[in-house]
């Protein structure tokens, strides 16, 4: 279940049993992707054309929380007027 990322949250998260770890946020449809190295960026997930995609956002801490919940936002925006926030072309080809 998401639960609400702080800044503090995001700071101590880490990948558990080893494995790559998601966080998913409860008030934005941004999610904290955790690397076993420690690693940590930002990422959305969404379908377009009944496809399902993930838009990796950019790393933890050059991008800070509030900047990731506002991009994620944007992205999921941007794919409900049927732009793929990635950048591929518009062809269907997703």
């Amino acid at each position: 279940m998401p639960k609400l990322l702080t800044d503090r949250s995001v700071a101590q998260a880490r990948a558990k049993d080893g494995k790559r770890t998601e966080y998913a946020d409860s008030i934005s449809p941004l999610r904290l992707v955790v690397q076993p190295s420690g690693v940590k960026s930002w990422a959305t997930r969404f379908r377009l054309r009944g496809r399902p995609h993930k838009y990796t956002i950019g790393t933890y801490p050059a991008i800070t929380l509030a900047a990731a919940r506002t991009a994620a936002k944007g992205a999921l925006e941007s794919v409900s007027l049927g732009n793929d926030p990635i950048g591929r072309q518009a062809s269907g080809n997703a």
